[in-house]
């Protein structure tokens, strides 16, 4: 008997399956040591009296019989490492024969190593043709490249030899599928299933085709048989975790796909360490789908942060970080604190994903990754939403996928009429992707972004009855915005390599009347005396145009991983402005020049990053993650306030980051970051592959200080700390308790009016600034799931906020001040109560 190996990239069970008699001189001991092998008991009186003897068996049906009994001791991949070694020795002991290097495949197979898989499975084929498994395992390994044609041909040759080969119907049942054949699929499927009717897997997966024929009630059947057979594997509990989302039963998919992650673990006699993180990834992201579904946000974006954790090459988990983060941006793109971190882990997910792993369309809800069931075909998604006070949203996307090339358009549409003087906001976003898998292991990825962007005042102020500008507006064109191209290589299993480059444009355009700038008078020995401020009306063009490149590059493995990089961009920024005095101050008018400033600048951008990040599982369930950035920046002087003027500066910095995640059990999980980092001059900074968030913390901004009162910044310096305790009871309560402190620094210079004493006459020039932002959060949040359709939740959040701003050229004794402090406190409070009822997926015939 054999254990058969993985049939698939997704986790699937072991099964037992008479192919060859080990008969050919094998001793007694070796025949009882195979069975108890497949009976999963242990065996001290042979295999491990000869590993205390020094000796090994001479063999090559012998060593066989110890690669199985090696295999059934799973102890995570030291015994099927053990087991590869001693079917190796036995096909080097016999090269002509075949069975052992059938046995060499599946157990690469076990490793996810599809390449050496597939060289030692050509070997074995050709010394024995008629082998029915290693003809099934040959269709499985190109059916995990995708090359589903191929595949079917190799299927249909092993059931020409074992007509009564459960796995090989399962295997040509998913590739008709993947193919369009729903329907022959699933007759494939059914027939695995009568001629193996005791195989859990098999139940599992032909429930999951009554799933997506819309045949609930065959479904449950069938995954309710799986579960009876083998209550053990996680493969029949993840399905009906994701049926019942699908007929919106929350509460018990919550339950199931806890149970599904709780069994993990369990298929290590057939999977590498690394490939069950792999699955624990899969597991964890499709719980965090859920828990959001609950409308348990906090406790979703946890077990996504965990989930990257797990397997940081896991697209499904960087696909839901970013819905994440995509649901905490503003819908006016005003504030810009979360646009980093969503669209870093938006491209990491469709960077990393195959063909047909994410729908690439921004609009789409991550749905879990069952590729053998996706055919090709055209997909449309759109969501229109309308309020009282005139504000329309409209978001869609159509998707498709045709072969080895998959695309997407998203369109975003936003208009308000706003619910103060001069907040109306029209805005039009367009993104494009298509993506190509050139080779089983290479892809490269397409984006371009078109926006168009109008609008009046939509800063949030803490009081904005009082603090609104009537007379603001802003518009925002790129045309494109990004033309950008990306390239990923998997060598091998946990290493990847990541390519990404291309240009970014912009072309913003913004005017106020009456806006206070700063006017200096100095002495004749140079000192400030005055620091009077004056209304001044202005226009400003600010245009840009960067070209960034970016490698990086992931090693992982059992229990670590390893993410290298460096970026280096470089581009230009031509500002223009006028200025003119306000209508209050007209007489003012032969003081300045005629228009006070009317000016066109020039400067240039240039970027040169490298980071390195190393996660290690020092113990079971306890993951440190130290890491480090460098960065050198030189940027504009002062391309954003007017008046502008040309220059540049420069700066550097030295980041160290460090984050822990432990759960010593299953219901307890700690967490905490520290990061320090240098942003970038504009939207630049978003388009990067190195990580994003550490332990459940972002760590990546475009700005954190209120706009409303300093407006854009340059360079901004980051420092986060935070510490987070998750608790999950098994009476289906949820508690978070997190705190955060961020911090950034900004040196900056603005435009100003200068002048002496006499004659008094003001020109346009420069004054230094200095902005300080410390803000300390607590939050405490509690969700509760009751019977199968209520949930209910309650959060807690404070928040202290403290904005300093200096101008360390200006004496503290001038009137006028040199130095600002703005404070508040915010207390948030959310209560939600969520009653969902459910529904059956029932097939019309």
């Amino acid at each position: 008997y054999k254990l058969a190996a993985t049939v698939a990239e997704l986790p699937l069970e072991a099964r037992l399956t008479p192919i060859y008699p080990l008969t050919a001189g094998i001793t007694q001991g070796k025949l009882r040591q195979l069975i108890l092998a497949v009976k999963l008991q242990p065996n001290p009186s042979t295999l491990d009296a000869q590993r205390s003897s020094g000796t090994r068996p001479e063999l090559s049906t012998e060593l066989l019989a110890d690669s199985y009994y090696e295999q059934s001791l799973a102890i995570r991949d030291i015994s099927l490492q053990t087991a590869l070694l001693a079917a190796r020795l036995a096909a080097t002991i016999s090269p002509e024969f075949g069975f052992a290097w059938a046995r060499v495949a599946e157990l690469e197979f076990s490793f996810g190593r599809t390449g050496r898989a597939l060289e030692a499975l050509n070997r074995s084929l050709a010394l024995a043709p008629r082998n029915a498994q290693a003809l099934a395992l040959k269709g499985f390994l190109l059916a995990a490249q995708d090359e589903t044609r191929d595949a079917l041909d190799w299927f249909n040759r092993a059931l020409a030899v074992d007509s009564a080969l459960g796995n090989a119907w399962l295997g040509r049942g998913l590739c008709r599928i993947r193919r369009g054949d729903a329907s022959g699929g699933r007759e494939d499927l059914l027939t695995a299933a009568a001629l193996e009717p005791q195989r859990a897997l098999l139940r599992s997966y032909l429930a999951k085709a009554y799933a997506n024929a819309g045949d609930g009630p065959r479904a449950a059947h069938e995954l309710d048989l799986a579960k009876r057979l083998d209550p053990a594997d996680p493969t029949a509990w993840l399905y009906s975790a994701l049926l019942n989302r699908e007929e919106n039963r929350i509460n018990p998919a919550v339950d199931d796909l806890k149970k599904s992650v709780e069994q993990n673990d369990n298929r290590r006699v057939y999977r590498s360490g690394f490939l069950l993180d792999e699955d624990r990834a899969v597991r964890s992201s499709s719980l965090a789908n859920v828990y959001q579904s609950a409308g348990m946000n906090e406790v979703s974006v946890r077990e996504a942060s965990r989930a990257v954790d797990y397997d940081y090459a896991n697209y499904s988990a960087h696909l839901f970080l970013s819905e994440s983060y995509n649901a905490l941006r503003d819908p006016t793109r005003f504030n810009l604190r979360y646009e980093t971190p969503w669209f870093n882990e938006w491209l990491l997910a469709n960077l990393l994903s195959p063909v047909g792993g994410t729908p690439l369309g921004q609009h789409i809800s991550q749905q879990e990754y069952t590729r053998f069931f996706q055919r090709d075909g055209l997909g449309l998604t759109s969501q229109t939403e309308y309020r009282s006070d005139g504000q329309v949203r409209e978001v869609a996307s159509q998707f498709g996928r045709y072969g080895n090339t998959a695309y997407a358009l998203d369109v975003d549409y936003q208009h308000n009429d706003g619910v103060r003087p001069n907040n109306q906001l029209e805005r039009l976003e367009f993104y494009g992707t298509i993506k190509h898998q050139l080779t089983p292991q290479d892809s490269i990825l397409f984006l371009t972004k078109v926006q168009n962007y109008h609008s009046g005042d939509n800063f949030q102020y803490y009081d904005p009855s009082r603090s609104a500008r009537t007379n603001f507006f802003y518009n925002e064109y790129q045309t494109p915005g990004a033309l950008i191209g990306a390239y990923h290589r998997e060598w091998a299993p946990g290493i990847h390599t990541l390519l990404l480059g291309g240009r970014l444009a912009n072309d913003q355009r913004l005017g106020d009347q009456n806006v206070t700038n700063y006017l200096v008078i100095r002495a004749p020995n140079n000192a400030i005396t005055q620091l009077p401020g004056v209304p001044f009306d202005v226009k400003y063009r600010g245009q840009f145009e960067i070209w960034s490149g970016e490698l990086n590059q992931i090693f992982q493995g059992e229990r670590q991983a390893l993410i290298l990089g460096t970026r280096y961009q470089s581009g230009s920024f031509k500002p223009s402005d006028e200025v003119l005095l306000g209508s209050s101050v007209a007489g003012l008018a032969g003081f300045f020049p005629n228009p006070p400033a009317a000016d066109m600048a020039q400067a240039g951008m240039e970027r040169l990053s490298g980071y390195a990040y190393w996660t290690w599982e020092m113990l079971p369930h306890l993951r440190i993650t130290p890491g480090v950035a460098y960065d050198w920046l030189r940027y504009p002087e002062n391309h954003r306030h007017p008046p502008v003027t040309s220059g540049e500066k420069t700066t550097d910095q030295v980041s160290p980051k460090a984050a822990l995640t432990w759960s010593p059990i299953s219901e307890v999980t700690v967490r905490g970051a520290y990061t320090r980092s240098l942003g970038g001059v504009s939207y630049d900074e978003s388009y990067r592959l190195e990580p994003s968030q550490l332990g459940g913390f972002s760590q990546a901004f475009r700005t954190i200080m209120p706009e409303a009162l300093v407006g854009s910044v340059s360079a901004p310096r980051f420092e986060t700390a935070g510490v987070g305790l998750d608790l999950s009871f098994k009476t289906r309560t949820y508690v978070t308790l997190q705190g955060e402190r961020l911090e950034s620094d900004v040196r900056r210079t603005i435009g100003a009016f200068e002048s002496g004493l006499f004659p008094f006459f003001a020109t346009p020039s420069l004054l230094d600034e200095h902005l300080r932002y410390h803000e300390h959060s607590f939050a405490v949040t509690v969700n509760q799931l009751v019977a199968e359709e209520w949930s209910f939740g309650a959060r807690y959040k404070f928040t202290r906020a403290e904005l300093e701003r200096t101008l360390p050229e200006v004496p503290l004794s001038v009137f006028g001040g040199a130095r600002r402090f703005d404070d508040g406190d915010l207390h948030q409070t959310s209560l939600f109560c969520s009653l969902q009822p459910s529904f059956r997926l029932v097939r019309r015939r």
